[in-house]
């Protein structure tokens, strides 16, 4: 094996000499390969698309370095092969996209190190060629790196962005914000500088929309003296997020609430009054959360700090007027026991449902069932677990929607009816079991997951006392 490696060392030696000039990614036959591997392989071989060769890879997952090297070198394929303006029209996906799309996929830091020391100097390539080159390369697909270099604080991701942003890339693309949202991630070594470089002139449209969160987070972290939507045009773009246009989403409305808790004080009466008249009630929350800023006391301070303690013991707006009561400086009037397991499963499951995007707003009704430690199969250890119901109305009070859950830091929802007749020991069988296979059940036999829920529950129990024994 070593007589074989000193080979294949002196075989790349005479390559580099007579002028290869990309890097050449060898992979001994003997080892072991992933079925990553196998595929990326194949593609780099024979061609194809890429993407079905990957749908029927049941583990994407980039492991080790050799999973990781591979990628590589399917990037560096992909890059020789970027299609041209008309056949990239024609692909729901290019190879490119799919190849930057694994490095999502990393699960080791061995791994991690070799992409971003291998990877992204490619993948740096390809936007250098499109944004200062001008060689044709999808929008879509150039937002997606510059989400990974963001994602992987690669340095020159700012400068990217900026040159991105002056010719106008893919503007109103749902990407933006997400990207953005990179750079709000805790100690990020680019965020500061990415503020400063945009601040000056404000991006329109989604990209405007991801500067906005962003610097919403980074004021309210104390990490920025000055919000980037401080200055006039910033005024204006505030209080056309806030003019009540259907077409704006109410989390940008939200955000732009937000904002005039670190902007001019002067011209925050006028957009305040919009904000409180918002048609959505988060909106109107924050707005609240402004105003206890700027109490002074006296009876329409007291009445805004009640109201804000009213929400924080509802758990359909708790999480919200928590924070906007520590921001105020309250924190030692929030009760203690909205730190109860119990509140705070409530909660989750309120915010969850709010957030799937498949209902309106938080349930209408919440109740809490049971709450309990248990030795949980699906967390792996004992956990403490509740059972809840959530129901939404109808403007006429009518019931339009009904559900369980079960939360235990992870939420698990199932709306049939036909769990709703179980007494409290069948649900924690039935949602044992429905959580563990939740990836692979199509139709659910609520029988059948009751008896191996309590199979499982029986058998991670004796486990878990046999090895406290």
């Amino acid at each position: 094996m070593l007589l074989l490696a000193a080979e294949s060392s002196r075989r790349l030696a005479e390559k580099a000499a007579v002028g290869y000039a990309r890097p050449l990614f060898l992979f001994p036959t003997t080892v072991f390969e992933s079925q990553l591997q196998k595929s990326l392989k194949r593609w780099i071989r024979s061609g194809g698309d890429l993407g079905d060769r990957l749908h029927s890879v049941a583990d994407l997952s980039v492991r080790s370095t050799r999973d990781a090297y591979r990628v590589c070198a399917a990037l560096d394929h992909a890059k020789a092969m970027l299609p041209t303006e008309r056949e990239a029209r024609e692909m729901v996906s290019t190879p490119l996209h799919v190849v930057t799309g694994l490095f999502q996929e990393v699960k080791t830091e061995a791994a991690y190190r070799v992409l971003s020391q291998k990877g992204l100097p490619i993948l740096n390539e390809v936007v250098q060629e499109s944004l200062y080159g001008g060689r044709f390369i999808p929008g879509q697909d150039i937002l997606f790196i510059l989400k990974v270099m963001a994602a992987y604080r690669f340095r020159p991701v700012v400068r990217h962005l900026a040159a991105a942003l002056r010719k106008e890339l893919e503007p109103d693309h749902y990407l933006w914000p997400v990207l953005f949202a990179h750079f709000a991630e805790p100690d990020h070594p680019q965020a500061l500088a990415l503020v400063e470089k945009l601040g000056h002139a404000l991006p329109p449209r989604s990209p405007g929309i991801g500067l906005l969160h962003l610097g919403n987070v980074l004021a309210e972290r104390a990490q920025i003296f000055r919000h980037p939507f401080s200055a006039e045009l910033g005024r204006e773009r505030l209080g056309a997020l806030l003019s009540g246009d259907e077409s704006i989403l109410w989390e940008d409305a939200m955000a732009a609430t937000t904002a005039l808790a670190f902007v001019d004080p002067n011209w925050r009466p006028e957009l305040l009054d919009l904000a409180r008249q918002h048609g959505h009630p988060r909106v109107r929350l924050e707005a609240q959360g402004v105003q206890a800023l700027e109490g002074h006391g006296g009876a329409a301070s007291d009445r805004v700090m009640n109201e804000l303690l009213d929400h924080a013991k509802n758990p359909r707006y708790s999480r919200q007027a928590v924070r906007l009561l520590r921001r105020a400086g309250a924190e030692s009037t929030i009760p203690g026991e909205l730190e109860a397991a119990e509140f705070q499963a409530l909660a989750d499951l309120s915010e969850h449902l709010e957030n799937t995007g498949r209902f309106p707003g938080p349930p209408d009704d919440l109740q809490l069932f049971d709450t309990r430690s248990l030795c949980w199969p699906p967390a792996l250890g004992e956990s403490i677990c509740s059972l809840c119901e959530f129901r939404y109305r109808q403007d006429d009070g009518q019931e339009a929607a009904k559900g369980m859950a079960l939360v235990n830091g992870h939420v698990t929802v199932y709306m049939e009816q036909a769990i709703n007749h179980l007494n409290v020991d069948d649900l924690y069988a039935f949602f044992c079991f429905y959580e563990a296979t939740l990836a692979s059940v199509d139709e659910v036999n609520v029988t059948e997951c009751i008896a191996r829920g309590r199979t499982l529950l029986n058998r991670h129990h004796l486990a878990v006392a046999e090895s406290k024994a």
